[in-house]
């Protein structure tokens, strides 16, 4: 620890070498000249170099050397040098600072052990200082130094490159500064490669000679180079597929494998390994070949284009163990942010009703939803259920708020962090970097980001890790932050064979503007590392914890306790959720900081693959650690429930969500953590846990204004407008919810309830007498969020329209039409508010005397029937159908039922899974529940209040 009194920065650096301890390596003109005045550095690399002189041998351990050329401002301060042999005759150097004095054509020379090396000038990558380089406003300055040269490494594969370079391409993302789409047009002038755009944020492949001319591109707010994605990773079957009580809940009981349903998987390659056939033939995977009638190929959508660990099909290794009847699709998130995003929409549009991914960003936002978070959001809106790995990460965080250490007295131009949260100063956290070990962090504050949508960060911080006595620089992250994202990434690896001591420093640069920041934070993604001011803060970030997605810990299989192990234990680099977002998509400070329950429950790691990770228990196959195996474990799991409710559209994802947490197997502190969510998954108890199937969009649940699995009455007032739900258990009233808008003028009718928009969310289908105008109110609640009329509107005459149910079983809610003039009654098949066909009943439809008087389904086929009622007899008959075809029919016993009793739909009020009938006397407003199996009365129940006045009228 280093107290205020003790600290000396190197605000004015010495000579070659008078800083610090005697480096190992140092960079100089052969001729030994010193270079007088300040020039321009910064950190740069890797750079490929040619080495000769007295002895041509480097040695064959990686060593780190300090560089240092003249007087240096501490800004500039990036003494840091790595060099990697490759061969005798050529080695890499990372982070080499250098200079334009140093560019006149002359070599240097490393001096290494007393053994001299040249390295060849017009092979380096030089940099300007990012403050003092013209692109600096507009490009990272790891950009700014292949800018300077136009070329890359030539052996990428032998370099770690601190930027995703190939065949004189870098992979790019930049930030607009107003439309998108005009950005990738410029970038696209420039030679820009495989575009990809969400939002404001354009991503692809850029030539390096190209970078420099993005200084005059007026749409170009910030260029960076694409962050390096992470995964969240640590002739068999999963081992999961017992631990979540897959086997017991599916196959051997319920029946149900996925069929029907589609998974999209987002990771970084599908076969580029070439296995996947082998795969298939072996029936871990499904396709053409398969030994067990899987024969539904993987449609892949868009692959790695080259490299990749082919993680994704491992992936969909245990999710085809766990709903071997899922129909599979891949889509890599492996080219940048943007990329990710709209392969999200992709895998959407390609009918996927689950997505899974274990990939992320480290420069996605902490605090705001970035444009990932946002597709993510943008599918479970669209009806499909998004899981994703919550992160490998444990708490290996730092959060704090800002606390003023030393000012800008020092004349380093910073304002730097105080880390000791007690009464004196530290500007230092003092950490231990064992050998060979990588410090990797994503280091970002409370302002809000430029890629997410709003206007960009407001204040400039910088990060530096410094040697243990904090008078040398060894790494640091300076990037231009005002107008941009608030973020900076570090990354630094120990190339000795010991262990080292280093100080990690934040500060924030006043030269500049801005002001403090209210809250810091960094997220360490290298290995486990001590740190000296541990707040062991939340690690899940980014899309996991986005609102409509679901972030999935990691349990080991076999502490779980289908393996003997309860309750359950969690992985101890799980990554923890809690982090509050504090701004919205426009960068606006929100009133309140919102914490999600993310991650919301936990799945098993560990399990077995053909091909992925090491062979843990010595079965011959190897195992799959981390959230990415537990993340498809839960997809998976989804795919069974929505199999078993009745096909895609069946069950909302927060439907999904919601039972999957509510069956959850505890772990860790009783309800809810932020560590294991609600728990361990269980199949079994989820299927157990589903709502009764409705037969289609008439009956069952199709009038769950509240989301809790009962059917709610909707009650409108004929004379004034008003309209109400009673919110239902069972037939007691348990509370009461006024639609908003509350008065709807009365020439408007409710058609019938259905979900329109794929939301899991009742929505209200009103005709107007007078015009015939048809519109849908799409609701969240009993509150209106947005409407649309149908196509074809209107219609005129004698049509009717009698009820909404999903007839053709697509998944998607028809709307049945009655003409009172012939009695014909006919289905519009919608798609949304769109008629995508029609067909009449056939037979037409009784005579006149007989009205559909609701939509349920009398004989478990998971198709709507229709419920008729004679008003001149008082028989009540059921025409079962399928689609639009009569397959039978039978009277509701007992019946006649007189006058003055009419029906007012259909719907399971006691959750037995067989649809009941509302009953409604129109002489005293009373209301009562006929409990129904099949067409047979088994009970019967007066609602609690008895019913309302008579000029409100019910539908269910």
């Amino acid at each position: 620890m280093k107290t205020a009194s003790s600290i000396i920065l190197p605000a004015i650096a010495p000579v070659l070498g008078a800083v610090g301890p005697t480096p190992t390596a140092r960079l100089f003109r052969r001729d030994s000249e010193r270079v007088s005045s300040a020039p321009t550095f910064g950190l740069v690399g890797p750079a490929v170099v040619n080495t000769s002189g007295t002895d041509s041998t480097i040695e064959s351990e990686p060593w780190i050397g300090e560089v240092f050329v003249g007087p240096l401002p501490f800004k500039e301060l990036l003494p840091r040098a790595a060099v990697k042999p490759l061969s005798d005759s050529r080695a890499v150097v990372f982070g080499l600072a250098t200079n334009d004095d140093l560019l006149d054509g002359r070599p240097l020379e490393v001096v290494e052990n007393g053994n001299t090396f040249e390295l060849e000038t017009d092979l380096l990558f030089p940099i300007r200082l990012q403050r003092l380089n013209p692109l600096s406003d507009r490009v990272s300055y790891v950009l700014s130094a292949l800018g300077e040269v136009g070329q890359t490494p030539t052996d990428e594969a032998e370099i770690d490159a601190s930027a995703i370079v190939r065949d004189g391409l870098v992979a790019v993302e930049g930030i607009a500064s107003g439309s998108g789409t005009a950005l990738q047009a410029d970038l696209e002038q420039l030679g820009l490669q495989d575009a990809s755009r969400y939002g404001r944020v354009v991503s692809g492949w850029l030539p390096t000679d190209a970078i420099a001319n993005v200084e005059n591109l007026s749409s170009l707010e910030y260029l960076l180079p694409t962050a390096q994605p992470i995964k969240s990773v640590g002739a068999t079957t999963s081992q999961g597929v017992a631990a979540i009580q897959a086997d017991l809940g599916s196959q051997q009981f319920f029946g149900v494998d996925g069929s029907g349903i589609t998974i999209g998987v987002l990771s970084d390659s599908y076969n580029n390994l070439s296995g996947a056939g082998a795969d298939i033939a072996s029936g871990d995977l499904p396709g053409a070949g398969n030994p067990f009638g899987r024969t539904s190929n993987i449609n892949v959508i868009g692959d790695l284009p080259f490299g990749g660990s082919d993680e994704g099909r491992a992936m969909m290794q245990l999710i085809h163990d766990v709903a071997p009847g899922a129909t599979l699709l891949f889509r890599t998130a492996f080219l940048g942010s943007a990329d990710f995003a709209q392969g999200i929409g992709e895998l959407v549009a390609a009918g996927a009703d689950i997505i899974v991914d274990d990939i992320g960003y480290l420069n996605e936002p902490f605090f705001q939803d970035g444009i990932i978070a946002q597709a993510a959001d943008a599918a479970a809106a669209a009806g499909v259920a998004y899981f994703s790995a919550a992160g490998n990460s444990g708490r290996d965080s730092y959060e704090s708020d800002f606390r003023l250490g030393l000012d800008d007295s020092i004349s380093s131009g910073y304002i730097f962090h105080d880390f000791n949260p007690g009464s004196g100063i530290d500007i230092y956290q003092q950490l231990q970097l064992g050998p060979g070990k990588t410090l990797d962090l994503s280091f970002q504050w409370d302002s809000p980001f430029a890629s997410a949508g709003g206007s960009g960060s407001t204040n400039d911080l910088d990060i530096f890790l410094l040697n243990s006595s904090a008078t040398t620089i060894v790494a640091g992250s300076v990037n231009n932050n005002i107008g941009n994202n608030a973020v900076e990434l570090l990354s630094y690896t120990n190339f000795s064979g010991s262990t080292q001591t280093l100080n990690l420093a934040i500060g924030r640069y006043v030269p500049v503007g801005g002001s403090n920041p209210g809250r810091i934070k960094y997220i360490n993604f290298g290995e486990g590392i001590n740190f000296e001011y541990a707040t062991n803060s939340p690690t899940s970030f980014g899309h996991p914890t986005a609102a409509g997605a679901a972030g999935v810990g990691a349990a080991f299989y076999g502490n779980t306790p289908a393996f003997g192990t309860t309750p359950p234990v969690l992985e101890s680099f799980s990554s923890a959720g809690g982090t509050q977002i504090l701004f919205d998509t426009n960068g606006n400070l929100l009133a309140q900081p919102e914490i999600r329950n993310q991650p919301r429950f936990t799945a098993p790691d560990g399990t077995n693959t053909t091909f992925f990770g090491s062979d843990f228990e010595g079965d011959g196959f190897p195992n799959f650690f981390g959230t990415s195996a537990a993340a498809p474990h839960a997809a998976a799991a989804a795919a069974l429930l929505l199999d078993a409710q009745g096909g895609p559209g069946k069950l909302s994802p927060q439907q999904i969500y919601q039972i999957l947490e509510e069956t959850a197997v505890d772990m860790g502190q009783p309800g809810y953590d932020f560590n294991s969510g609600f728990g361990l998954i269980d199949v079994n108890a989820a299927l157990e846990a589903l709502p009764p199937i409705s037969g289609g969009g008439g009956g069952g649940l199709t009038a769950d204004f509240n989301d809790d699995g009962k059917v709610d009455i909707l009650w409108r007032n004929t004379e004034n407008g008003n309209n109400s739900v009673w919110l239902m258990d069972d037939t007691n009233r348990i509370g009461v919810s006024q639609l908003n808008p509350y008065v709807v003028p009365t020439e408007w009718s409710i058609g019938g309830l259905g979900d329109f928009n794929s939301d899991g969310e009742v929505d209200i289908l009103w005709r107007n007498s007078e015009n015939g105008t048809n519109s849908v109110w799409f609701m969240n609640d009993t509150q209106r969020v947005s409407s649309a009329q149908l196509t074809p509107s209107p219609i005129q005459g004698p049509w009717r329209i009698a009820g909404v149910a999903d007839f053709n079983n697509d998944g998607k809610d028809d709307v049945l039409w009655r003409n009172r003039a012939n009695g014909e009654a006919t289905v519009w098949y919608m798609d949304g508010v769109n008629r995508i066909g029609y067909s009449p009943l056939s037979p037409t439809g009784p005579t006149l005397a007989w009205d559909i008087s609701g939509i349920g389904d009398f004989n478990n086929d998971d198709r709507p029937d229709i419920l008729w009622r004679n008003s001149e007899n008082g028989l009540n008959t059921v025409w079962f159908l399928n689609d639009t075809q009569l397959t039978g029919s039978a009277q509701l016993s007992p019946g006649p039922i007189q006058s003055p009793w009419r029906i007012a739909g259909a719907g399971d009020f006691n959750n037995d899974g067989n649809d009941d009938v509302l009953w409604r006397n129109r002489a005293n407003g009373e209301a009562l529940v006929w409990y129904m199996d099949g067409v047979n009365r088994i009970g019967y129940s007066p609602l609690s209040p008895t019913g309302a006045p008579l000029d409100w009228e019910a539908t269910v």
